[in-house]
């Protein structure tokens, strides 16, 4: 033996415009809904090493932070596209774009008619001449961090908490909806003039 020692890289170690095979790791797990559990077995079936439980979570609020960040930039700009349009075709109001938009909501399982126990829902806004996503919300009654400390009958430990909302899950696409009009002129400059929707009043009535 040489009693060498070497340090190989998995990855470039300059800087480049590909992600590197730990991010990208994290990206393809995050896409394909699965967690660094599964990720770990699908590793081991292959005979290759896996991500710590240290650098997971490290790189998944990296790049959950990167996506907001891109999400945004995307949603500005579609906002713009719809107001130099709108303003092309003479839809304004006092000095600010009217557009025409289209809405509608999601929960983690149905609550709809038949069950309201969902723990989360998600509701998105989009510019009915281009189709794009203008606002995007999501509403959680739920964080584990704090389930746990309560359960324990402690204060739960300094984190980012997701639990943002206390109503009826039924009533997350109303409020996400109604946030997302509210704000538009602050925004974008933009009015949204005309909803297009499912028959959910609630949602109208909460934007009136």
């Amino acid at each position: 033996m040489c009693r060498g020692e070497f340090i190989i890289n998995t990855s470039d170690p300059q800087p480049t415009q590909n992600l590197d095979i730990n991010t990208a790791a994290v990206s393809g797990i995050t896409s394909a809904g699965i967690g660094l559990e599964q990720f770990q077995g699908l590793c081991i079936a292959m005979n290759l090493p896996t991500l710590t439980q240290q650098l997971y979570p490290k790189k998944h609020t990296e790049i959950c932070d990167q996506w907001e960040k891109t999400a945004h930039k995307v949603m500005e700009a579609a906002a713009e596209r719809e107001r130099l349009a709108a303003i092309e075709e003479g839809k304004v109001k006092n000095g600010v774009a009217v557009i025409d938009v289209i809405a509608d909501g999601c929960w983690s399982k149905r609550s709809y008619k038949s069950n309201y126990a969902a723990l989360s829902g998600a509701a998105a806004i989009v510019g009915r001449k281009f189709r794009e996503v203008l606002f995007l919300g999501v509403r959680n009654k739920y964080c584990c961090i704090c389930a746990r400390a309560q359960n324990k009958g402690i204060a739960p430990s300094e984190h980012k908490c997701f639990k943002n909302y206390t109503g009826s899950s039924s009533g997350m696409e109303a409020e996400i909806i109604a946030e997302g009009f509210r704000k538009s002129v602050e925004m974008y400059n933009i009015i949204y003039g005309r909803l297009i929707a499912d028959g959910d009043s609630s949602t109208y009535s909460k934007i009136l």
